[in-house]
């Protein structure tokens, strides 16, 4: 079996999507307090400047929105790759939390990338 090698620019695309995680249960306890509220059909977006020079996000998906864990797992894990791209290019400091609803999990794979980017475009400044 042959051995994946990274490339420096593999690296370095990777350390950078390292930085876009929200992850400290502080700070995203602090964003639901006070950040604004964004909702669409698909998604509810919790968003508050950060003092970054580079967004973070996280996708918190609830048993109410899928009872198994693979449901819940694989709408978390297409949001944030639907999302990871689009925030990656962007410079804007802010943290969001992204809410899947239970709708998101019936979308198909472009449908999903289309709204991610409508909702990216209402909260970051272009």
């Amino acid at each position: 079996m042959a051995h994946c090698r990274l490339t420096p620019v593999d690296v370095l695309l990777l350390v950078r999507f390292r930085d876009l995680r929200l992850a400290r249960s502080a700070d995203i306890s602090r964003v639901f307090r006070s950040g604004q509220r964004l909702q669409t059909p698909f998604f509810r977006v919790i968003y508050q400047p950060n003092g970054l020079s580079h967004p973070r996000f996280c996708v918190p998906v609830s048993r109410k929105v899928s009872r198994r864990a693979v449901g819940r797992n694989r709408i978390r894990r297409r949001t944030r790759e639907a999302l990871r791209p689009l925030l990656a290019s962007s410079s804007c400091g802010v943290d969001l939390v992204v809410l899947p609803t239970r709708s998101v999990a019936e979308l198909a794979w472009p449908e999903v990338i289309k709204h991610c980017r409508l909702l990216v475009e209402r909260i970051l400044p272009s």
